[in-house]
């Protein structure tokens, strides 16, 4: 009886979890004492969510179903990774002239999309927030995932 309450109180509240998020705010006087506080509900839009942008979750599941996930495999380096400025792409053994990268945040939003003819070439990271990405490599001989950690 009690898992039964249990799951009828998940699947009425799941709904409004999706729909928004909640989030406690504070208001503090000139000395710094805390003397309010509160919750500020924000609506998701679609942008915020995976599920809700179509387009977004078929890349990703693209990426994920014909991608091989790699670090640093013989037929292309990622490096350095961690990066913190500028991460070079160097080709291996299978490199063709021209290339398709995308980057990725770890909620699948697209941060970047675009093609390059030149080996190796270089991606500018330094304005990214620190945290993981993605960076999904696509030629026709090429189709590699790689985790890459932003300091």
């Amino acid at each position: 009886m009690k898992q039964l309450i249990i799951l009828t109180g998940l699947v009425l509240i799941l709904p409004f979890a999706i729909l928004a998020q909640t989030t406690v705010k504070f208001e503090y006087d000139a000395a710094g004492n805390r003397i309010k506080r509160w919750l500020e509900v924000k609506e998701l839009k679609s942008s915020d969510s995976l599920i809700a942008d179509p387009t977004l979750y078929s890349l990703m599941a693209d990426i994920s179903d014909e991608a091989t996930l790699g670090e640093n495999s013989r037929e292309t380096q990622v490096f350095p990774n961690p990066v913190e400025r500028i991460l070079t792409v160097a080709p291996g053994s299978e490199a063709v002239a021209i290339c398709r990268y995308r980057l990725l945040d770890t909620q699948g939003r697209l941060l970047e999309d675009e093609t390059t003819e030149s080996y190796p070439f270089r991606i500018n990271l330094q304005h990214r927030q620190a945290g993981t990405y993605y960076l999904h490599l696509q030629s026709s001989e090429l189709n590699q995932l790689f985790k890459l950690i932003k300091n």
